[in-house]
Order: structure tokens, then sequence, then C-alpha cells
């Protein structure tokens, strides 16, 4: 169980499939990557879509995806390319990483499934990876191909074109086939003088995308938590409406105000208050959520401020308190 992994002194990755499995040997033999399809993984809700994956960690066969991915989703239902639905049983978080480990009932332990990359910092840059996810989230498995251009203590860089609904599946060595990442957030470059005779240079002109990948290779027991799926909910709700909130602000941000416009945005931000009483009186069990929620507040309290609206924040103490 998840439980009696956090007691283990470092985790290990393990090799794909059964060692004894006399055709994966042969494959291996020839130098052929075998990629079992039915390891890459939908991840679906009536809010979102997303990517996960199969693998084997801790000896045990596991479902992987982002934190952002099975946590902010209302309901996340995880599905292969054959409409099967896997019913999750237990939930690990990481403290510090966009990631989630799931187990799930009746795993085959004999399925093939995708091994992860032992050590990814030994992995020589510009080796050759392919990503494969629920891109645009249209509920089919698609790949990008690209390069290995950075590695991190807890991150890769890629230029393999990922987009949205690709978060959460696999980012995997062209040649082998092992995991050496999780597609997790893209970053646009805007134009900036320093980017000047870098690889940058052109988003003077247009934009520039930067893709990151999350590592599993290095994870650590002590960063990892096991959460409840019957507490889970609460803390769900209260960061997708701050999500939502955060939203509209950026939309309102989009525009010059008008004064109704800017009357209506103070009645809407002061019925919204009641999400930051609920952030403060909420017991966070996940540290991703919670964080995410500290980020969002942030933002907002923030906002209110600049448009002198701190009585809303101030009601939202003041109701915490009560």
């Amino acid at each position: 169980t998840f439980s009696e992994v956090l007691a283990i002194d470092r985790i290990y990755l393990c090799s794909l499939g059964n060692s004894s499995d006399l055709m994966m040997k042969s494959r291996r033999g020839k130098g052929v990557s075998f990629i079992p399809n039915n390891s890459f993984l939908l991840v679906r809700s009536p809010d979102g879509r997303g990517s996960a994956f199969m693998t084997r960690l801790w000896d045990q066969p596991v479902i992987v995806t982002n934190a952002h991915v099975y946590l902010e989703m209302k309901e996340p239902e995880v599905v292969d390319i054959n409409g099967r639905v896997y019913k999750i049983k237990e939930v690990l978080g990481s403290k510090s990483r966009d990631l989630v480990i799931l187990s799930y009932e009746d795993p085959d332990p004999d399925a093939e499934m995708l091994s992860a990359a032992g050590d990814v910092g030994a992995i020589p840059l510009s080796t050759k990876v392919i990503a494969y996810g629920n891109s645009l989230g249209d509920d089919v498995i698609v790949t990008q191909t690209g390069k290995l251009l950075g590695i991190g203590p807890d991150k890769i860089e890629t230029d393999a074109p990922f987009v949205g609904g690709n978060s959460g599946g696999p980012v995997l060595l062209q040649d082998g086939g092992e995991v050496i990442g999780v597609a997790t957030y893209l970053r646009h470059i805007a134009p900036d003088s320093t980017t000047v005779g870098s690889r940058y240079d052109s988003s003077r002109v247009r934009k520039v995308v930067r893709r990151f990948a999350t590592r599993i290779d290095n994870l650590q027991p002590d960063d990892l938590e096991p959460l409840k799926l019957n507490v889970l909910d609460r803390e769900r709700e209260v960061v997708r409406r701050s999500n939502d909130w955060v939203s509209h602000i950026q939309n309102v941000f989009q525009k010059e105000l008008t004064l109704d416009e800017f009357r209506e945005f103070s009645s809407d931000c002061f019925k919204r208050g009641r999400v930051l009483i609920d952030g403060e009186t909420v017991e966070w069990h996940s540290s991703y959520l919670k964080n995410k929620f500290e980020t969002n507040r942030e933002m907002i309290v923030a906002v209110l401020k600049s448009f002198e609206l701190d009585s809303v924040v101030e009601l939202s103490r003041l109701g915490a308190i009560l």
C-alpha cells in the first residue's frame, strides 16, 4: 500500500513488464522500442481534459498524472484507449511538484507498462524525445516529437510541441521508450531586448513557447503525502472557485472599465468573497491544493486592494474568525 511506500528509504523505478517474459526479451534483443498503447490514459471531467499514464513504481502498477489535472478537476475519470475506466483506490500527492500517483482496483501484475528512466540527469541534452497525450482534450492519444533541451532538479525542458490537454502525459525517450518526465506546463516568452541573439530572439516578432515536464525519477518518500479521496471534494471546490475568480479578474483587466462595469465588478467581488472565507477555514490535506489557493488568494487580494475594495478582504477575515 502507499502507506508502506512512505516508510522506505529510497524510491526505485522498476523495469518494464516481467523480466522473464520471453517476448519482451526478444524485442529488447533486437533493439526494438515496444510501447504498450494501453499505458497511455485519458483523464476526463465535466470541466476539463488531461492525460495520464501507467508505469511501475515501488514494484507495483500505478497511474501517474499532474496534480493540476487530477486534483483540480471535478469528478475526474481515468480511462484507457479501449474505454476501460480505472477505479482509483489511493492517491499520493507530491508536496513540492505538480504530481499525483494513483493506485487502482484489479491491476494486472503481468501487464506491459511504460518504464521510467533511472537517472534523467545522465541523459545527454539534444536526445530525441516523444510526448504522448490527449492534445487539446479531444480524447485521442497523439504524439509530439522533439528534443531534450534542459534538465533541472525537478523538471526538464523539451521542444516537443505538446499543448493543452497533454498535461499529465509522459515524455519518453525516442530510443528505448523510457519515461523521463510528465508534461506539465508551457511558458510564453514576451518580446524583450535581453533575448537578442539567443534562441528566444524570435519572441520579438512572434510568441515563443517553452515547455516543461516534471521528473519522477528522483522523487523522495518524504515529499509524498497520502490524500483521502473522501475529503478532497471540499478542497477541490474551493480551489475551482478561486480559479474562476482569478480568470474573471484576468478577463476584466483586458479592457478599460466604464463606471457601470466597475460597479458590476465590485458587486461581483462581494458575492465571491465567500471563497476567501472558505479557503481560510478549510482543513487542507493536499499541499498542492493549499498552495494553489494561497497563490490565487494573493492575486485576488492584491486586485481588491488596487480597486480600493479592502472591505471585501476585511469581511472575509471577519467571516473566517466567526
